[in-house]
Formats: structure tokens, sequence, C-alpha cells
């Protein structure tokens, strides 16, 4: 008889492949096991994806899931990572529609901003016009996630076609408000911009010197009435917390 680590590999090879049961278990009791563990993995899957699912066919998603059970490499114990790790193996697979993992990857953005560990606390402040812009830093939804797409995934609906790409970048934000309810916000390329650079330094004023270095005729002074009327829009729908007087050191 085989040790238990290579008896614990033949009942997973047997578990994935579909063939019998392996020496010592009845084959009735492996059955039950085997549909136990395959419809505990497709739950997690089929919560996470339900416009993907609904769009592709009950038929397709099920052979789509038949195949990640028996070939994707489950790298983490945890069964909240298995809708990521199937997303990824969706990205790698040639048989699937072109637009199918990017709606994935927009339906997982409501995942991931939904278990993000990090707090989200809402600051009341007074108006960023009353501010001077190299003394304030902003404090950014640390749960947000950004996607860019080619087709507006997030109008994506099982009741309308699927629209072509048209040379057109789609925008989107997704993230957990201080009420725990997950929301998205469309974004156009400059706003994408800005947050993405707030998040690598959080001072307005350099964001600003950043986003004039990008637009044509423009330059930092030029653009901060109009990143705060963005921002304040922001705070309102809390991708933006709130902000903070820049601190200088000392020494």
């Amino acid at each position: 008889m085989t040790d238990l680590a290579d008896y614990q590999r033949d009942i997973a090879a047997a578990l994935r492949s579909q063939s019998e049961a392996p020496f010592g278990l009845a084959e009735s009791r492996f059955q039950v096991y085997r549909r136990l563990v395959y419809n505990n993995l497709t739950g997690f899957i089929d919560q996470c994806y339900p416009i993907a699912s609904a769009l592709i066919g009950d038929e397709d998603w099920h052979n789509l899931s038949k195949a990640f059970f028996a070939e994707g490499k489950l790298h983490s114990p945890l069964f909240k990572n298995i809708p990521e790790i199937f997303l990824d193996w969706i990205e790698e697979r040639d048989n699937v529609p072109e637009w199918l993992h990017d709606l994935m990857h927009y339906e997982w953005l409501e995942l991931a901003a939904y278990q993000h560990t990090g707090e989200v606390v809402f600051h009341e402040g007074q108006p960023l016009a009353n501010l001077e812009q190299g003394d304030i830093d902003v404090i950014v939804n640390p749960t947000v996630h950004f996607g860019i797409y080619p087709r507006p995934v997030h109008q994506f609906s099982p009741d309308a076609a699927i629209p072509p790409t048209s040379g057109e970048w789609f925008g989107v934000a997704v993230y957990r408000k201080a009420s725990h309810e997950v929301a998205f916000n469309a974004l156009n390329a400059t706003t994408l911009q800005l947050l993405q650079a707030l998040q690598l330094n959080p001072s307005i004023g350099a964001a600003c010197q950043s986003l004039s270095e990008r637009i044509p005729n423009t330059d930092a002074k030029s653009l901060w009435p109009h990143v705060v009327n963005v921002l304040e829009q922001l705070h309102q729908e809390q991708i933006i917390l709130g902000y903070q007087r820049r601190t200088t050191s000392t020494g």
C-alpha cells in the first residue's frame, strides 16, 4: 500500500479526473464526496460571477467549471481565493469569448473590495477650495480597486447584446463604503489617472503636477480648480474619504 501522501494524491487525482474510487474506498461514497467537493467549488465561483455565467449560458458555464475542477491549480487553501484563481485560469484559455475575462474581472472587483481588510472611515471636512493645494493630502479609500476595459462591462446585462469594441476605453472604480456597501463608479481617463496618482502620492499638489505633465497646454496651478471639483465629488461618493494637512518633519 502506498504511503499516506501518495494515497491522498491518488484521491485528489481521482476526484478531478472523474475516474473510479481509489483502492479501499467505496464507489458510492466516493461519488457523494466528489459531488460535495465540486458543488463547494462551483458555489464560490457562481456567486462571484452571476452576469458572466448568465451570458455564457448554463451548459457552457458548467463545462468551464468542470474543466477548472479537473485542470485548475488551486495554489491557496482558502475558499475565498477560489474566484480569483478561476479568473486567472480563464485568462489563459483561448476557447472563451474575448470579452469574458474583462467582465469576470469587473465582477471579481466587487468581491475584492468587500473582502479588503482596510478600514473605511469617512471624514467630513472643510471645502478644498479654502485650502492651499500644497498643504493637503488626500485620504483615498483603501478598498478601492480600478479596472479599465475596451467594453463597458459595468453595463453588461443578460438581456442585452454584447457591444463591439470601438477604440474607447472604460474605467471603473469599485470600493466599499463606510456602511459596508460595495459601490462602483464609472471614471473618465483623467479622473482615473488622478486617483492612481493619489494612491502613489496623496499630495494634491503632486497630483496636479502629474496631470499637467500628461495634458497639453496646462500647468498644475490652472488644474487646481478642476481637480477640486472632481475630488469633492469623489469625496461625496466615498472614493475619497477625506483630507489632512501635510505635516513637515523638523528633523
